[in-house]
């Protein structure tokens, strides 16, 4: 499955627009993940994002790319309050975002893992819990109990 580090939630993004919610989940995904090559990581979201939005519509986005140096698939979560244009297939504004960190090896894995977050994030109730949280930590707890492995579980 996709890992977690309560470091790599972002309960308020101060994005304000596409580009910038992409920059900040990769400038906070570096900070964990140093390996991470932060100009690399980017052009790969940016790149898939000029294939089509990851925008997936009810106000949610699953920015993901296949990055250099990663052996782990990762998950960054952000949310913006205030929404954020992100081109969504519905034209609206988006509030949570799923940053979705590959490793350059793609397998089945990779499609199973979209196919949760896009099923995660089109739950209604998943997508108002996650509006009305009020800390990273309920957001953590709650992402863990929907299936999402963290370093703590991994190490058991």
């Amino acid at each position: 499955m996709i890992h977690l580090d309560k470091k790599c939630i972002i309960a308020e993004m101060h994005s304000s627009t596409g580009e910038d919610a992409l920059k900040e989940m990769v400038a906070t995904v570096h900070q964990v993940y140093p390996q991470i090559d932060v100009t690399a990581a980017l052009t790969v979201f940016m790149e898939r994002e000029q294939i089509g939005s990851t925008g997936i519509g009810n106000g949610a986005a699953m920015p993901h790319g296949m990055v250099p140096n990663l052996d782990i698939p990762i998950l960054c979560f952000g949310r913006s309050k205030k929404g954020i244009s992100f081109d969504a297939v519905d034209n609206q504004p988006v509030y949570l975002f799923a940053g979705l960190f590959f490793p350059a090896i793609i397998n089945y894995e990779y499609l199973k893992i979209l196919a949760w977050t896009s099923q995660f994030f089109r739950n209604k109730a998943n997508r108002i819990f996650l509006m009305e949280t009020r800390n990273r930590d309920e957001i953590f707890e709650f992402l863990k109990a929907g299936g999402v492995q963290t370093e703590q579980q991994e190490k058991q």
